[in-house]
């Protein structure tokens, strides 16, 4: 497997089997399997990927010397073995080395949005995350453990391939959340209480997940709670990783991405029915998170029939 070759050996199960993802400016597009929210390549053409975006989240496994990725403007070197973590949103690059081989995922994270427990995904998982053997050796180990299982999954033809994949997709994720929800060790603290303030915020995401589109405010959701601004404020960013405001936006994002494949919806509707005040404030903030405008992302993904 290792070495750079001109055919794959990994054949995709849909489509021609020698295809390969390309990019249309910045953005890239990615045809899932049928049936899934997973598509995985075996990068052995030596293809190097300048800056861009997708909605899902990519994974680099290098197998075979190594990949060079910059992003959020840092540069990460990914040697054999290595597993770089990128949620998607994020701008970055990917170049390979000469001879370098390895397998990239590329995972929707949308399906999951659905599960009360996993309502903390989209903040938690905001930034790269860099594995390696020696760093994170438990987590590691998971984590590749599942992606290899993900692979034999994914390029067998098992008739429960799609239940597979995406059951595993789940596992992932609930291994990186449960290293990134794990609160350090302190004496000073009492378990119960952390506890009970954990059981608190995923109540406080549930409910801006219920209510997004209205006009929500920091002192009326922390009143609901029974709880003063000020410490509501600091234990919505310790349980929730992001202050109020920017939760908020990122999950009126979220929903504006899913009207956005509704070609029959305006933009100005889609403004005010995912909780934004104007359509001004609307388009700045899709473009200062997403890099585009809401027009440029629904030509990028929306495909006209």
């Amino acid at each position: 497997m290792a070495g750079f070759t001109e055919k794959s050996p990994y054949k995709q199960p849909v489509g021609d089997p020698d295809t390969y993802q390309m990019l249309d400016g910045q953005q890239e597009n990615i045809e899932f399997l049928p049936g899934t929210s997973m598509r995985i390549w075996y990068t052995h053409r030596g293809t190097s990927y300048p800056e861009h975006w997708h909605a899902a989240m990519e994974i680099i496994l290098c197998v075979n010397e190594h990949y060079e990725c910059v992003a959020e403007g840092e540069t990460y070197t990914i040697a054999p073995g290595d597993i770089m973590i990128i949620p998607g949103g994020i701008v970055h690059s990917l170049a390979p080395a000469r001879d370098c081989n390895g397998f990239v995922y590329f995972l929707s994270l949308d399906f999951i949005e659905n599960i009360r427990s996993a309502s903390c995904v989209m903040t938690s998982l905001r930034h790269p995350v860099y594995l390696t053997q020696n760093g994170l050796p438990a987590l590691h180990l998971a984590v590749t453990t599942l992606l290899e299982q993900m692979r034999s999954a994914y390029f067998s033809d098992n008739e429960l391939r799609e239940l597979l994949v995406d059951s595993y997709t789940l596992q992932l994720v609930e291994r990186l959340l449960n290293h990134n929800l794990r609160e350090p060790e302190n004496s000073h603290s009492r378990v119960d209480k952390q506890q009970e303030y954990k059981a608190i915020f995923s109540k406080v995401a549930q409910y801006i997940d219920q209510h997004y589109a209205e006009p929500l405010c920091i002192e009326d959701v922390a009143a609901h709670f029974g709880l003063s601004k000020y410490y509501f404020s600091r234990l919505f960013k310790k349980y929730l990783h992001c202050p109020f405001n920017e939760f908020l936006t990122l999950r009126r994002l979220k929903a504006a991405e899913v009207m956005l494949m509704k070609p029959e919806m305006s933009i100005a509707d889609i403004a005010y029915g995912s909780g934004f005040g104007s359509n001004s404030s609307f388009s700045r903030l899709f473009h200062e998170h997403r890099g585009c405008s809401p027009s440029e992302y629904r030509k990028a993904f929306v495909i006209s029939g």
